[in-house]
C-alpha cells in the first residue's frame, strides 16, 4: 500500500514538473517559475534597451547580459540579438584564444539560450551582410549551437530561407547554411 502511495506521489510531481517546464513546442523549455525572476529579467531587459547608458556604464550592459544568458532568459534573445556587437572596450590587448567570446557577451549568452535564441539569430543573419560583424557574431552563434549536429544547422537555415520573403534575406541565410555545410564536411 505504501508504494502504492508513493508512486501516486511521484507520477503527481512529475505531472507538477512536465506542466511547468513543457514549451508550447513539445521541447521542455526551463521558464521563470522563481517569485521574482521574472521582475528580475524585466528588469534586465530595461538596462539593455537604455542606449545611453551602454556608452556611460557598459560594464553595467554587460553584467545584464551576462545575468540573462544564465538565466537562459529566452524572452531576451531578440533584445541580446540587438546588441550582438555590443563590446566593452579593453584597455589590455585581447587575448584571442581566451577571449574571444568575453569580446561579445550577447553573443555568448545567446549560446547559453540555445536553440530558442535561433529565430532572433536568423533575423541578424537575414538583416546584415555576411562581411557585417553582425552577420558573422549572430553566424558563430548558430554554428555554437548545433556544434554537435551541424547538418540540422544547414538544414534550419534552408528551411528558413524558403519561408523568407525577401531576396536578399535567402541569399544571405543560404549563404550562411552554405558556410556550416563546409564546416560539416571536414
Amino acid at each position: 500500500m505504501s508504494h502504492i502511495i508513493q508512486l501516486t506521489s511521484l507520477f503527481g510531481m512529475l505531472t507538477i514538473l512536465a506542466s511547468i517546464v513543457l514549451g508550447s513546442d513539445g521541447m521542455f523549455n526551463i521558464k521563470h517559475t522563481v517569485v521574482g525572476q521574472d521582475a528580475e529579467v524585466s528588469q534586465l531587459i530595461t538596462i539593455l534597451r537604455d542606449s545611453p547608458l551602454q556608452e556611460r556604464e557598459p560594464e553595467k550592459i554587460k553584467e545584464a547580459i551576462e545575468r540573462l544568458g544564465e538565466m537562459r532568459a529566452t524572452i531576451a534573445a531578440e533584445d541580446l540579438a540587438r546588441l550582438i556587437t555590443f563590446r566593452v572596450r579593453k584597455m589590455k590587448p585581447l587575448n584571442i584564444k581566451t577571449e574571444a567570446d568575453e569580446r561579445y557577451p550577447a553573443k555568448g549568452a545567446l549560446i547559453l539560450i540555445g536553440k530558442p535564441a535561433l529565430p532572433a539569430l536568423l533575423k541578424v543573419i537575414e538583416n546584415n551582410d555576411k562581411e557585417e560583424l553582425a552577420h558573422q557574431n549572430a553566424l558563430s552563434a548558430v554554428i555554437t549551437i548545433f556544434r554537435g549536429d551541424l547538418p540540422s544547422g544547414v538544414q534550419y537555415l534552408k528551411e528558413a530561407a524558403a519561408k523568407s520573403q525577401s531576396l536578399d534575406a535567402i541569399r544571405r541565410i543560404l549563404d550562411a547554411s552554405e558556410r556550416i555545410n563546409k564546416l560539416a564536411r571536414r
